[in-house]
């Protein structure tokens, strides 16, 4: 919403968590409140900043002072029409025509970003957690998932396979969660990251998800 990002009042958030979780039960894991990739989204006429740069709130966050208050950092790397293996370091990448191109929050590779972040600030312990992640393709995608029509879902099954084996790459990644199931029977727009159809039966992502190496 309109100027609610404010990274020091999600820190005080956090910390008054982190205590009473541990307080409670010291061997709980906490991890942050979910990074989402973002550019800074700032439209006057709709009230002003909609959206932060997710990598300048996670240095905000740590000028907060959140070190120290959590045990992960959950983070939900997205691809949109972009390959994982892409490197959003890249600038013929960066300066490619078409939409969801032009910024490095487009490229699942973003979360190399986050963890430069917390290598810095002296982190480099703690772990990644995907939360949410994936690709969506075709169904009735609204506009806000605009890019899912740009991706078959060949497509979507190749790039969740890809993502995992960068995952199982990076030693820092704790854990990956697809998403979405099975959104069909519920939502027109977000069953184009499901990878099971209405019916359950699979689309060929949950397929290549059930074979992949594990």
């Amino acid at each position: 919403g309109p100027s609610r990002q404010n990274a020091g009042a999600y820190v005080t958030l956090l910390k008054a968590a982190y205590q009473s979780i541990k307080a409670t039960d010291p061997a709980a894991l906490v991890l942050t409140g979910a990074l989402t990739p973002a550019g800074n989204v700032n439209i006057p006429e709709l009230g002003g900043m909609l959206a932060r740069d997710d990598v300048e709130y996670f240095r905000e966050m740590y000028a907060a002072e959140m070190r120290g208050y959590f045990d992960g950092v959950a983070a939900h790397p997205s691809g949109f029409n972009n390959a994982p293996v892409l490197d959003p370091r890249d600038p013929a990448l960066l300066g490619r025509s078409g939409g969801f191109h032009a910024h490095r929050s487009f490229y699942f590779r973003n979360f190399e970003f986050y963890r430069e972040v917390m290598e810095e600030q002296g982190d480099a312990d703690k772990q990644l957690w995907f939360t949410e992640f994936g690709w969506a393709s075709g169904c009735q995608a609204g506009s806000e998932w605009a890019y899912a029509h740009e991706n078959t879902e060949q497509d979507q099954a190749n790039n969740l396979v890809q993502a995992f084996q960068i995952g199982q790459q990076r030693s820092y990644i704790a854990a990956m969660f697809v998403w979405n199931l099975n959104f069909f029977g519920t939502d027109q727009a977000k069953c184009a990251f499901s990878v099971l159809k209405s019916g359950w039966s699979p689309r060929p992502a949950y397929t290549a998800l059930a074979n992949m190496a594990k």
